[in-house]
């Protein structure tokens, strides 16, 4: 459907999608087989929820990662998480959107690892 391209499109890079059309295919049948009530709820639910105030609180180690070309969570989002939460930091992942693990695994795993195992 053109809901589930275009959600798709919002959770990869085009370069990424050029490259891989079985991961483009792939997302765009799970979204498709989403039920519309169920999918439009959660848009609406995470259109409305903003936790900004409560991130002081947060004093679990805390790792933001934000794809430098997420449209859905732009990196400046991930700046004023990271900047809330205290001690936390804030990883910006180049060729990336949404998914950044799934377009850049070579970056976010190590980071990953290393963030647990400082922990």
């Amino acid at each position: 459907s053109a809901v589930a391209a275009a959600v798709v499109e919002r959770w990869f890079t085009p370069a990424y999608l050029d490259a891989h059309p079985d991961a483009r295919s792939t997302h765009e049948q799970m979204v498709a087989a989403t039920p519309t009530e169920g999918y439009a709820g959660c848009c609406e639910a995470i259109a409305k929820l903003d936790l900004r105030e409560q991130l002081s609180t947060i004093t679990a180690p805390t790792l933001a990662i934000a794809g430098a070309e997420d449209p859905a969570t732009p990196p400046a989002k991930l700046e004023q998480i990271a900047a809330g939460v205290p001690g936390a930091r804030l990883l910006t992942v180049p060729q990336s959107a949404h998914l950044a693990n799934a377009e850049q695994p070579g970056i976010i795993t190590p980071a990953l690892i290393e963030h647990l195992e400082q922990q």
